[in-house]
């Protein structure tokens, strides 16, 4: 048995102390030779890749070349958020969430990550508040622009990588694309209306349980008990 808790990051754990938006755009410079003023926050709960079709695509790009040159682009984005982003310029915590990991960790129970982002950008986060360590598992990204494929590949990799057989699998998110994700592999939702996604949005996303964030004494009962 056993329970399995994977997390989304970005305005779920924590969020940006400072507007980044600019790493972005200065990736897409790089692979694409695009100039273009993103803001990253109109693109919330996208995965990397699907973030970047939609930008280009305003622009106008023809989409064999997104494709063509998408996966240079995500491997670019971690050199440009580490410029941007200074080692001094530590991410926020979300409400809550530092605290119900602590007690997920003291209670044994496995974390995983499901993110959208490149996996170095999520460790770089991640190490910038102290809980990398935190989670043994993950899927990001980087690889995937599916949020489906993207909590499929974790609850695969726990079971053949950390040995998990159990069947309580909980996935918390603020994004609707996360939680639809979670749904469709058929495991538990929480939708944390935390980023810009309210409780309309989450529920219509099949959510089982939507709290306003991780201290909602609902949210610590569920993933806890």
């Amino acid at each position: 048995m056993g329970k399995l808790v994977l997390f989304d990051v970005d305005k779920t754990l924590i969020r940006n102390s400072k507007d980044i938006s600019e790493y972005v755009s200065e990736s897409i410079r790089n692979i694409y030779g695009i100039i273009v003023k993103v803001n990253i926050s109109e693109y919330e709960g996208l995965t990397a890749k699907e973030a970047v079709h939609q930008i280009l695509a305003k622009e106008g790009t023809p989409e064999k070349e997104i494709d063509e040159k998408l996966d240079r682009y995500v491997e670019d984005l971690p050199y440009t958020y580490y410029n941007v982003s200074p080692s001094y310029d530590k991410p926020l915590f979300m409400k809550g969430a530092k605290e119900l990991l602590g007690i997920l960790r003291k209670k044994g129970v496995t974390l995983g990550i499901a993110s959208g982002e490149p996996k170095r950008v999520v460790e770089m986060k991640l190490d910038k508040v102290g809980i990398r360590d935190y989670f043994s598992i993950g899927a990001y990204g980087n690889l995937n622009q599916n949020p489906t494929e993207i909590v499929k590949e974790v609850i695969s990799i726990a079971r053949s990588e950390r040995n998990f057989i159990g069947d309580e699998i909980f996935m918390v998110s603020s994004s609707p694309m996360f939680i639809r994700g979670a749904k469709e592999n058929e495991i538990s939702a929480l939708g944390v209306t935390s980023g810009k996604f309210g409780e309309r949005e989450l529920n219509e996303a099949n959510a089982d349980i939507v709290v306003d964030s991780l201290k909602n004494s609902k949210a610590v009962k569920t993933l806890t008990k």
